[in-house]
């Protein structure tokens, strides 16, 4: 019977009742176990039965969690702790302003609105449509227009049309006002704390190039070049543009004060910490030594050598207490290496042996294949053939 089944506008439907299903499988179930057949599965503490194994231990043991104030039942710890603080005995936080519905959660705020009041919803959140000439307008024509949709945004969300939520305790304004006194107020307290930061009572620090004209603030001065001088690449000088000079007088100028503080921690009036293994040079800065040893000695080691010892086969001297470098057994040779695979593989094809592998375009000749196939890559632009 069940092989004679065909589809009826895309669904399977059942012979014995109305019910039809998009896939067979789900046909072939309905006829085992639910179509004209009693549930099997009774709940040995209520009258309750199930068709499905599963659907029993879902209610045995589904909804452990239960709420002390109110009789809801929860499968998880989680949604519990939700309804505990966002819905049991908690008053409503969100109210549609066109039918006076209240809501305790977001999400059911915007489900409502998108399915009850579709138009003034989609009317607020499409805000692509106020684009002009760059900025989004105010779709209630109240003049005000931001550079982002997200300005747009909390503009509509809680300024236009809407009554100030704070108001001073003082002056019984919905401003912040300035605690300098200075007159200023601002509609939010960050900028508050960017005007005392950067304006209020503070030299402007930021001079333009081309005129006498001072900004507090970088982007002022950027906006001021592109729109008044009409500059593109944009260079901002510094009220202190002037190098910084040493206070002890050893005659040092540093361009910013972190450098000036690293040179009167670590250099000004104090002897080089680090000595090159290799030659008298001396270093205050660790980093300055590691340079010295890769451009001038064409090798790596660490800094401090403890005591140079002789040169025996892979004998292990230490240029610090944390690390250890491998030496040539070859008096003569004196290359040190950071690991052991490197020293063995100097030791079977480099030292005292003459380069097996030579160049087909030029007299270059290669200790390694894959020095070679660098250099036919880096110099001739080419791959070498197998």
């Amino acid at each position: 019977m069940i092989d004679s089944l065909f589809k009826v506008d895309g669904q399977f439907p059942c012979p014995k009742c109305e019910k039809s299903y998009v896939h067979l499988r789900n046909l072939h179930r309905h006829l085992k176990n639910e179509c004209g057949i009693e549930p099997s599965y009774q709940c040995p503490w209520c009258p309750k039965k199930c068709r499905y194994n599963f659907t029993l231990k879902s209610h045995i043991f589904g909804k452990k969690y239960s709420c002390l104030r109110c009789e809801n039942k929860y499968k998880y710890k989680r949604e519990l702790i939700q309804h505990q603080s966002n819905k049991c005995g908690v008053p409503p936080k969100f109210y549609c302003s066109e039918c006076q519905k209240s809501f305790k959660q977001s999400t059911n705020y915007k489900l409502h609105m998108m399915k009850i009041h579709w138009e003034q919803f989609i009317h607020k959140i499409s805000l692509k449509s106020h684009l002009k000439n760059g900025r989004y307008h105010c779709p209630n024509q109240c003049g005000k227009h931001y550079k982002g949709r997200n300005g747009l945004s909390q503009h509509l969300n809680n300024e236009c049309g809407v009554m100030p939520k704070f108001v001073c305790s003082i002056c019984n304004s919905s401003r912040f006002l300035c605690p300098n006194l200075c007159g200023r107020s601002y509609k939010y307290k960050r900028g508050v704390y960017t005007h005392v930061k950067f304006e209020c009572g503070v030299e402007p620090s930021f001079l333009c190039s081309l005129c006498p004209k001072k900004f507090a603030r970088k982007f002022q001065l950027e906006s001021h070049l592109v729109l008044k001088h009409k500059v593109v690449k944009i260079r901002c000088i510094f009220k202190n543009s002037e190098r910084i000079s040493c206070p002890n007088g050893c005659g040092r100028t540093y361009k910013n004060k972190i450098s000036l503080q690293c040179h009167l921690r670590n250099e000004c009036g104090t002897q080089p910490k680090f000595f090159c293994p290799f030659c008298d040079k001396k270093c205050y800065q660790k980093s300055n030594m590691k340079s010295h040893i890769v451009q001038v000695h064409k090798t790596f080691c660490n800094i401090e050598p403890i005591v140079p010892l002789p040169s025996l086969r892979q004998q292990k001297y230490s240029f610090s207490p944390y690390k250890t470098v491998y030496s040539c057994q070859n008096i003569s040779c004196g290359r040190i290496y950071q690991n052991r695979g490197s020293l063995t593989r100097h030791l079977k094809f480099e030292c005292g042996k003459q380069p097996k592998y030579s160049c087909t375009i030029c007299e270059k000749r290669c200790a390694l294949k894959s020095n070679l196939k660098q250099h036919m890559i880096a110099v001739h632009k080419t791959m070498p053939s197998s």
